[in-house]
């Protein structure tokens, strides 16, 4: 009976054991999801900026429920042109989720 009771407690803290860390999995397979979404909102936002001319600063602000097809994340666009030089710009395009408790930031020189 002892011997019962002791395989019941190993199996028990086994299977405990693996249960924390599939939800463990779940939570990283959901962050990396949403990262990825993340990023994919960021170079498309970029790539629609390419070849578009303008010499003024640039802050745009799509906010929650704003993108469609996306309503979870927030994107914001920031163009400084002239920067580092004279016809090149700086673009950086960061992406929130979660209500701005993680976010993903991309930014490249384009020229003018």
């Amino acid at each position: 009976m002892i011997e019962l009771l002791v395989a019941m407690l190993i199996l028990s803290t086994a299977l405990l054991g693996v249960a924390r860390l599939t939800v463990g999995v779940m939570e990283g397979n959901r962050a990396s999801r949403h990262h990825g979404v993340a990023t994919l909102l960021a170079q498309d936002r970029i790539e629609s900026l390419k070849g578009l001319a303008g010499g003024s600063p640039v802050t745009a602000t799509e906010d929650y429920g704003t993108i469609p097809g996306f309503p979870p994340y927030r994107r914001v666009t920031d163009v400084r042109p002239d920067t580092p030089e004279a016809g090149l710009s700086t673009v950086t395009v960061t992406v929130h989720w979660r209500r701005d408790a993680r976010s993903a930031v991309l930014r490249t020189i384009l020229a003018r």
